[in-house]
C-alpha cells in the first residue's frame, strides 16, 4: 500500500471544485446532526412514556428499534470522520449514537475493526467474514455482531487496537454496573424490552443492509478488483434488472473499462477522505482486463473504501 498518490493535474477547475466538496468533511453535517438530535429524541422519549405506563412496552420495543437501526448512519458517518473536521465534536456524536445499540463499545474500537473490513474486504482479514455463512445461520450472526467484532478485535488485534479494547471493557464494566443498578430498582424487564430486544433487533437488520448485502456475493477481495469487491444496489428493483444489467456491462469495450479505471485511480489515487489522506495500491489500478461478470447494480468506477486510515 505504499504506491504514490495519483496526481489529479487532468482535472478542470469545476471539477477539481467539485472533488474537494465531495470529499472533504465539513466543519459541522447539519443534516447528519438533525438526525442525531432526531433518533436520541425519539430513543429516550419512548423510554421515558414507556416506563410512565404511557406507551406499552411492545410499542416502545419496536420504536427503539427503528430509532437505532438510522442512529447507525451517525455512527458510521463518524467512523469516517465525515460529521465534522473537529475530531472530538465528530466522535462525541458517533460515540452518543452508538449508545443505543451497544454502550460498551467504544467508537474507536468499531473504527478500527471498520476500517479493517474496507482494507481486507471479502478477504480473510475481513471482520465482515464472520458475518457470512450458511442461510439459516445469518439471522444469528447478525444479531451477534458485537461479540463476533470483539472476537475480531482479539484475534486480529495490533498495537493500536488493544488500548481501544481495553476502553470498551472499561465501558464494559461501567453499562453492567449501571444495568445492575436498574435491574435492582426493578426496571430490569424494561431494559430487557426497551433495549436489549431492540439491539438484537436493530444488529440483525444491519447485518443485512450494510454488513451482508452490499457485498454479495462475497466472491471478490479487495485487493483483486475494488469495483465488483462492492456492489452499490438501488433497492429491491436492481434484483430484477440484475440478468440485462450483466449482459449490458459484457457488451462495453476493453478500452471503455480502462479509461474508467484510469480515471477513478486519478480520482482516489490523492483523494483526502474526511479530511485525510487516502493512498491506493498500483495493483488496485492495474488494468483488470476484460470483465464479463461486472456486478449488477454497482457503480463504474466507484471509489473504494477509506484505506491506510490514520487513527
Amino acid at each position: 500500500m505504499n504506491a504514490p498518490p495519483i496526481s489529479l493535474a487532468a482535472f478542470t477547475h469545476a471539477e477539481r471544485a467539485r472533488f474537494h466538496a465531495m470529499t472533504v468533511a465539513p466543519a459541522i453535517a447539519w443534516p447528519t446532526v438533525v438526525l442525531w438530535v432526531f433518533v436520541l429524541a425519539t430513543y429516550f422519549g419512548t423510554d421515558i412514556l414507556a416506563v410512565m405506563g404511557i406507551l406499552p412496552l411492545w410499542q416502545g420495543m419496536l420504536i427503539n428499534s427503528v430509532a437505532g437501526y438510522f442512529a447507525f448512519s451517525v455512527v458510521h458517518d463518524s467512523l469516517h470522520r465525515a460529521i465534522s473536521t473537529h475530531q472530538r465534536r465528530n466522535d462525541f456524536l458517533g460515540q452518543t449514537a452508538a449508545l443505543l445499540g451497544a454502550p460498551y463499545v467504544h467508537l474507536k474500537l468499531f473504527r478500527w475493526a471498520h476500517i479493517s473490513h474496507h482494507r481486507y474486504t471479502n478477504g480473510s482479514r475481513d471482520p465482515d467474514q464472520m458475518l457470512h455463512g450458511a442461510a439459516w445461520t445469518l439471522p444469528f450472526r447478525w444479531m451477534a455482531i458485537d461479540v463476533l467484532y470483539l472476537i475480531y478485535a482479539i484475534r486480529h488485534g495490533d498495537k493500536v487496537s488493544r488500548d481501544y479494547v481495553v476502553l470498551s471493557v472499561w465501558l464494559a464494566v461501567v453499562t453492567a454496573l449501571a444495568f445492575g443498578v436498574l435491574t435492582a430498582l426493578g426496571y430490569g424487564w424494561y431494559l430487557v424490552m426497551l433495549w436489549f430486544v431492540p439491539s438484537r433487533l436493530i444488529f440483525m437488520g444491519l447485518g443485512f443492509s450494510f454488513f451482508w448485502l452490499p457485498h454479495v456475493p462475497h466472491d471478490t477481495v479487495q485487493d483483486d478488483n475494488f469495483t465488483r469487491a462492492t456492489t452499490l444496489r438501488l433497492g429491491i428493483a436492481a434484483a430484477s434488472a440484475c440478468t440485462s444489467t450483466t449482459r449490458r456491462s459484457a457488451t462495453r469495450s476493453t478500452a471503455s473499462r480502462r479509461a474508467r479505471i484510469s480515471r477513478t485511480c486519478q480520482t482516489t489515487g490523492s483523494a483526502r477522505s474526511a479530511g485525510r489522506a487516502s493512498r491506493i495500491t498500483s495493483a488496485s489500478c492495474a488494468d483488470p482486463g476484460p470483465d464479463p461478470g461486472f456486478q449488477a447494480g454497482s457503480q463504474p468506477g466507484a471509489l473504494p473504501g477509506a484505506l491506510n486510515d490514520s487513527w
